[in-house]
């Protein structure tokens, strides 16, 4: 493991692909070190490196800025690795910025863990029940919260509380910038995505719909009442997505 920055290098000596991997946390924290081992090693084990990267968070980065940066760092890595082929794997707000740059990069296939592709966003600017039932987070908490500086890398104890709020007054799209870009579904390369049918954070129709544009996508759902599904339930989903993989990698 090689560390940059804003880069984490997973290689392994026997590489024969590189997926490109982006954290969630809402656009708002999170890490690029935040990937479960377990899904490191089963990448690694499939002879897959794993280049994680940061980008700048929101809302002291609105979504065209931190799309631009990471464009701009795809393009940088890929030129200077001579990387010809490469997949985009992301959690969450790492599937929708996957998702997002896919349209710029065409990846050979992208992974989306309880993703979203951001067309529908009435959902984003809408107090959510799951959050409501949490502890309103207090004003003079929220004045800390908000650095001076652009941020690229922040904690669940540093930012999970600023998440919250803007999930449980609807403001989560305003740190955005209001507005996202569409992207066509129709288009998109090939993907695997993982969704849990009662997740309380994303809807489970963001992956329904993401994965009809193309016949070579695939959607495993979950019944379980949680979000980062793979924090503990990666295990039930190895044998679909290794099928997957070498069919994609195959071709």
């Amino acid at each position: 493991m090689i560390n940059s920055d804003t880069l984490t290098l997973y290689a392994t000596p026997t590489s024969k692909f590189t997926l490109f991997y982006f954290h969630g946390g809402g656009l708002i924290f999170g890490s690029r070190n935040d990937l479960p081992k377990d899904v490191i090693t089963f990448f690694n084990n499939q002879a897959i490196t794993i280049i994680a990267i940061d980008y700048p968070l929101a809302p002291e980065m609105k979504f065209d800025g931190i799309l631009a940066s990471l464009k701009q760092t795809l393009t940088d890595v890929i030129a200077s690795g001579n990387i010809q082929s490469y997949g985009f794997f992301g959690r969450s707000a790492g599937a929708f910025l996957a998702l997002q740059l896919a349209a710029f990069f065409k990846p050979k296939f992208i992974i989306s863990f309880y993703g979203y592709s951001g067309n529908r966003t009435d959902w984003m600017s809408t107090p959510n029940r799951h959050y409501l039932a949490l502890p309103k987070i207090p004003e003079r908490t929220l004045q800390h919260l908000i650095s001076p500086t652009i941020l690229t890398s922040a904690s669940v104890g540093e930012r999970y509380s600023l998440y919250v709020h803007s999930r449980q007054t609807g403001v989560w799209l305003s740190y955005l910038g209001n507005s996202l870009p569409t992207i066509n579904l129709d288009i998109l390369s090939p993907v695997f995505a993982w969704h849990s049918i009662f997740d309380p954070d994303v809807p489970y129709i963001e992956s329904s719909t993401i994965v009809q544009g193309n016949p070579q996508s695939v959607l495993v759902s979950s019944s379980h009442r949680v979000h980062e599904l793979d924090v503990q339930y990666f295990e039930e989903i190895k044998t679909s997505l290794l099928d997957w993989l070498n069919k994609m990698l195959t071709q």
